[in-house]
């Protein structure tokens, strides 16, 4: 593997954990691609590499939220109540999600992925609109939504909080305290995915380079760039108003599910 594309991988793994820390998410939405077009235009991985960037993706999740829970642990933000009411579906929801992406078609994932991607921009560019009210504080409806964030987890390979944070807030519980606890769901979300891929893909003698359907150079060079990154962005979102920044992101992501659709 070059050296380049180390670095590329490193780069994006910087991307990754400082909006991870800055705003709730996992970095995965930003990983996946990256991991795509490096496979796809280097032809590290001909077959199967949606599987692999996806699966890789979330490990590498896990250590940017790994990072970004321990800095909020810190600052006493996350609301355990809410992690404790999802764990159940997420569980569910992981293990399904890691079965489905299993069997399915690599172009098939591409699409799906390149879809959800438009949509999230759509939603992260309105980051006025109002947020659904499900509940005055979190309550056990809070593991149903834990099985479908667990499952597009693992289908998309972004741990979740993506799907956490407009969910918690729907509970009332704060802005703040959602992406903190965003980061708590994402590290269990990750860890459970990561695992469920890693014995799905154990003994795949068409992925002699890989772990499981882990990418082990792209793992540890992306990690690295999220633990240096992630602690800036745990910072900035506890003194940053995040408004303008969310709309840049959700342009780049709908034009990334565009590219991704139309390849």
């Amino acid at each position: 593997m070059s050296i380049t594309l180390i670095f590329l991988f490193f780069f994006s793994g910087c991307m990754s954990g400082l909006l991870g820390g800055l705003l709730g998410i996992g970095g995965g939405i930003i990983t996946v691609p990256i991991l795509f077009f490096l496979f796809r235009f280097t032809a590290l991985l001909p077959d199967q590499f949606m599987q692999v960037a996806i699966s890789t993706s979330l490990a590498t999740t896990f250590v940017t939220a790994a990072v970004s829970t321990l800095l909020q642990l810190r600052k006493k933000a996350i609301h355990f109540p809410a992690i404790r009411w999802m764990i159940p579906g997420l569980i569910i929801g992981c293990i399904g999600g890691s079965l489905i992406v299993h069997k399915l078609s690599s172009p098939f994932l591409r699409e799906f992925f390149g879809g959800m991607a438009i949509l999230m921009g759509g939603y992260y560019y309105f980051p006025r609109l109002p947020f659904p009210r499900f509940g005055s504080a979190p309550n056990k409806t809070l593991s149903l939504f834990g099985i479908l964030i667990g499952a597009f987890s693992s289908l998309l390979g972004i741990g979740g909080g993506t799907f956490t944070l407009p969910i918690l807030t729907g509970y009332n519980v704060p802005v703040r305290n959602a992406v903190a606890t965003s980061s708590g769901a994402t590290l269990a979300t990750a860890f459970i995915g990561t695992v469920a891929y890693l014995i799905l893909a154990w003994n795949k003698p068409e992925l002699p380079e890989t772990f499981g359907y882990i990418e082990i150079p792209a793992f540890i060079s992306i990690s690295m760039g999220s633990i240096f990154f992630t602690p800036l962005g745990v910072k900035l979102s506890h003194t940053l108003h995040t408004d303008s920044i969310k709309r840049v992101f959700a342009i780049c992501l709908i034009a990334t599910g565009f590219f991704m659709i139309l390849l």
